[in-house]
């Protein structure tokens, strides 16, 4: 057909970035999208992890307070990503604190805070 196509290349969101979206997000009563964006942003997951896979359980553990349990499920890997550094010091301060104060909704650690209005549920 004679099509052509070339890529672009991504480019990475930096850090001033993410916090102008987490604080529009905020604003605009939407939260958990500025919540997922960090998610995405500092744990590298992708979009389907972290809105149908990403669980309460999975941060901070029964078993092991102290990580986060990330599921990369294209590549079947589980990573314990540490919250804290050697110091003690916290590695993601901005996000614990937003998942530490979140409300407790669902299972999964982000949902939605208003109902999808084309869908009934």
């Amino acid at each position: 057909m004679g099509l052509s196509y070339t890529s672009k290349r991504t480019r990475p969101v930096n850090h001033d970035e993410l916090t102008r979206f987490v604080r529009a997000a905020d604003e605009g009563g939407e939260g958990s999208l500025g919540t997922a964006a960090m998610i995405a942003f500092f744990w590298l997951q992708r979009h389907e992890d972290i809105l149908g896979r990403l669980s309460r359980g999975h941060y901070r553990p029964a078993d092991a307070s102290e990580i986060a349990r990330v599921f990369h499920h294209k590549t079947g890997e589980l990573v314990e990503v540490p919250l804290y550094d050697t110091n003690r010091t916290a590695l993601w301060p901005e996000l614990m604190q937003r998942l530490d104060a979140a409300r407790r909704r669902r299972t999964l650690i982000v949902t939605r805070e208003q109902l999808d209005r084309r869908k009934r549920t």
